[in-house]
């Protein structure tokens, strides 16, 4: 890093998987990462809720952001893991599980290295993306943690994206046993 560059000019991402896809999360709101554990399903929640966790006695929901962004389901890997992140909702901190093929690492972008979310394609909706940051040749997607995880997010589910998650995803230990992504 470059001592002479202004440190409100610096922001820090925890980089991770999904697919073929590298993103990154705002180290600000990235509170610790987990392995994958039993996670108890919630009936009538939205698909991408996979269900809570028992934190330190703590219940935390989970959310699986292929689901969430309609990203090709796989099946998890030892390298699956659970992004422990706090967010604001009304003035409140909510703290919330986020389910990814893996993490990879902490990246230093500089305000100038930063580009604007493109209006169309790929993946992931426009609303989601704070901006991409240019590494080298290529360009990781870095998330708008404000929006993903805000409470008009969460609360977001028609019928056809809930079902019945008792039946659907019973709650069980997860079997880590594939190779990584």
């Amino acid at each position: 890093m470059n001592d002479s560059i202004p440190a409100d000019n610096l922001s820090q991402y925890l980089t991770f998987c999904l697919h073929d896809e590298l993103l990154g999360l705002n180290l600000h709101w990235v509170k610790e990462v987990i392995e994958v554990k039993t996670i108890t399903a919630l009936p009538r929640a939205p698909q991408y809720v996979r269900g809570v966790i028992n934190l330190r006695g703590q219940v935390i929901p989970v959310i699986d952001l292929r689901i969430k962004f309609s990203i090709v389901a796989k099946p998890l890997t030892v390298d699956s893991c659970i992004i422990i992140v706090e967010s604001q909702v009304n003035e409140e901190t909510v703290v919330i599980g986020v389910m990814v093929d893996s993490v990879s690492d902490v990246l230093t972008v500089e305000a100038d290295d930063k580009e604007p979310a493109p209006g169309m394609g790929g993946g992931i909706e426009h609303q989601f993306i704070e901006g991409l940051a240019r590494l080298g040749d290529h360009f990781i997607t870095l998330l708008d943690s404000k929006v993903v995880f805000s409470l008009e997010e969460m609360l977001v589910g028609s019928p056809s994206q809930s079902v019945d998650a008792c039946a659907a995803r019973p709650a069980q230990p997860v079997d880590k046993v594939q190779a990584a992504c």
